[in-house]
C-alpha cells in the first residue's frame, strides 16, 4: 500500500498496550511482538530498561540478552558521538499511533510516510531527515539550530533512548508528536579498544615498532604498500572480507596482484576467521606462523586478526602470537582504518567490545562484477545452545530499510544483476 491518505490513518487508531510517548521499534522481525521489539514509557526514557534482564556481552549460551540495553548504557554508550535522525511530524497523539502501526506492518517507508503526511515543511521534501545530532551537549548550545526543527526537550529525550539504526522512537514537542528513526550512529571505535604500547625488540633487530603502517598512515610521502587478505568461513565473513578491503585500499594499500604472489611479501597480513569448523583456533595459528616468523627476523610486516576467532579469543591471540598487532571482532570490519590508526602509533589493539554497526563510510570492495552480498542485519540474539554465532557476532542490529534500499538500488545502477541479502537472524 503505497498509497497512504490522512484520512485513513484517522481511522486506523492504533495503542500500545503499555499507555505513553515512547515507543521502540526494531526492523528486525516486525510481525513478533514482545518487551524485546515494544517498550513503553513515560516520563523517565531510563525506565525503558526496567523490565529487561541485567546482560554481559558476551552472555552465556542460552541467556536472554537486550541488544539496546548492552549498547545504549554499556562502553558502546560513551563511545557514542552523534546520531543521525529523521523524523515525521504529527498533530496528535492518535495518528503517529497508526501510522507506528503501518511502520511495523511494512506497507509504508518512512521515508514515504515523511513525504506524504508530514506536517514539518522543513524535513518533509527531504524524507523527513533532521541530520546528524550530537550526543554530548549538555547545554544545548550544538545542537540549538534543530530546536525549530526537533525542539531540545524532545532531542534529549530521543538521544537517551536511542541506540542503533532501524530503531523508532515517538516522543511529544511542543510542536507536536514525533516518530523518530535512527538512520545512523557514529561511534568512537577507538574508546572501545584496548590497547598496549609494543615492546621494541633488543639487539639488531630494534626499529620503530609502528613499523610499515606508521610510514603509510602518518607521512605525506606516499608508498607503495600491499596487502594480502585471507578468508574463512561464511557469506558473512566474505561480505566482510569485502568491507576490510575497502577500508585497506581507501588507506591506499593495494592487494597483491596474482603475477606479484611469488615476487612480493605483503606488507598487511590480514586473516578473517571463523569459529564454526573444529579446532578452529588451531589454523589460525598455523597460518600465521609464517608471518609471526617474518616479523620475529625484522621484517616491516603489520598482522591482523579478524572475524569470529578474533572475537572469541581477544587479548589471548595476542599472548599466544606477540606479533600480531590488531585484534578485530565482525563488529568492526568497516572500521579497520579508524583501528589500524592506533596500531601506527606503536600500540597492539583489541577490538571486541559490543558496539554500535554504522553504515560503511568506504565502499566494500566488491569480489564479483555480478553478484553482490548486502547486509540486512548484523548479530542475533536468539541464543541456541549448540550455537556460537551470538557469542562472536554480537547482538541483533537491523538496518534500516531505507539504507538498504539505498544500496540495492546504487547496485542496480552498475549492472549487478544478484543481490544476496545477508543475516544471521532472517525472517
Amino acid at each position: 500500500m503505497r498509497e497512504f491518505l490522512p484520512a485513513v490513518l484517522a481511522l486506523l487508531v492504533y495503542r500500545d498496550a503499555v499507555h505513553g510517548y515512547t515507543s521502540i521499534v526494531p526492523y528486525a522481525s516486525r510481525q513478533k511482538r514482545s518487551s524485546l521489539q515494544m517498550v513503553a514509557t513515560s516520563s523517565d526514557p531510563s525506565s525503558i530498561f526496567s523490565t529487561t534482564p541485567v546482560s554481559k556481552y558476551p552472555t552465556a549460551r542460552g541467556s536472554e540478552v537486550d541488544s539496546r540495553k548492552i549498547i545504549a548504557i554499556g562502553a558502546g554508550r560513551q563511545a557514542l558521538m552523534a546520531v543521525r535522525l529523521a523524523h515525521v511530524l504529527f498533530a496528535s497523539d492518535e495518528l503517529a499511533q497508526a501510522s507506528l502501526h503501518e511502520l511495523r506492518t511494512g506497507s509504508i517507508t518512512f521515508e514515504d510516510l515523511a513525504s506524504q503526511i508530514s506536517l514539518c515543511s522543513e524535513t518533509r521534501d527531504h524524507g523527513g531527515s533532521i541530520g546528524w545530532i550530537t550526543v554530548d551537549d549538555e547545554d544545548g548550545a550544538k545542537n540549538a539550530h534543530l530546536d525549530g526543527i526537533f525542539p531540545g526537550d524532545a532531542r534529549e529525550k530521543a538521544i537517551q533512548i536511542t541506540t542503533k539504526p532501524g530503531d523508532i522512537v515517538m516522543v511529544p514537542s511542543s510542536r507536536g508528536f514525533h516518530l523518530v528513526q535512527v538512520v545512523d550512529v557514529m561511534a568512537d571505535v577507538r574508546k572501545m579498544a584496548s590497547r598496549r604500547q609494543r615492546r621494541k625488540p633488543k639487539g639488531n633487530q630494534a626499529r620503530d615498532q609502528a613499523g610499515v603502517l606508521s610510514g603509510a598512515l602518518n607521512s605525506d610521502q606516499p608508498k607503495d604498500l600491499t596487502y594480502k587478505l585471507e578468508t574463512m568461513g561464511c557469506q558473512m565473513n566474505k561480505a566482510d572480507s569485502e568491507r576490510i578491503e575497502g577500508q585497506l585500499q581507501s588507506l591506499g594499500i593495494r592487494p597483491i596482484m596474482p603475477e606479484e604472489e611469488d615476487k612480493v611479501k605483503p606488507d598487511v597480513v590480514v586473516l578473517n576467521t571463523c569459529s564454526i569448523r573444529e579446532h578452529a583456533e588451531l589454523k589460525v595459528y598455523s597460518y600465521l606462523g609464517p608471518h609471526a616468523k617474518r616479523k620475529r627476523e625484522g621484517e616491516d610486516v603489520a598482522i591482523v586478526v579478524a572475524g569470529c576467532v578474533a572475537q572469541q579469543e581477544g587479548e589471548a591471540l595476542l599472548r599466544k602470537v606477540p606479533e600480531i598487532d590488531l585484534v578485530m571482532g565482525p563488529q568492526y570490519a568497516n572500521r579497520m582504518a579508524d583501528l589500524l590508526e592506533d596500531v601506527s602509533n606503536g600500540n597492539q589493539v583489541v577490538a571486541t567490545e559490543a558496539t554500535h554497526i554504522m553504515e560503511d563510510s568506504t565502499k566494500p570492495r566488491r569480489e564479483s562484477k555480478v553478484a553482490a552480498w548486502v547486509n540486512v542485519i548484523y548479530g542475533c540474539n536468539e541464543r541456541c545452545a549448540f550455537c556460537i554465532v551470538p557469542t562472536t557476532r554480537g547482538v541483533e542490529q537491523s538496518r534500516p530499510v531505507e539504507s538498504i534500499l539505498q544500496e540495492v538500488e546504487e547496485l542496480v545502477s552498475q549492472g549487478y544483476k544478484e543481490v544476496t541479502l545477508l543475516g544471521q537472524n532472517i525472517e
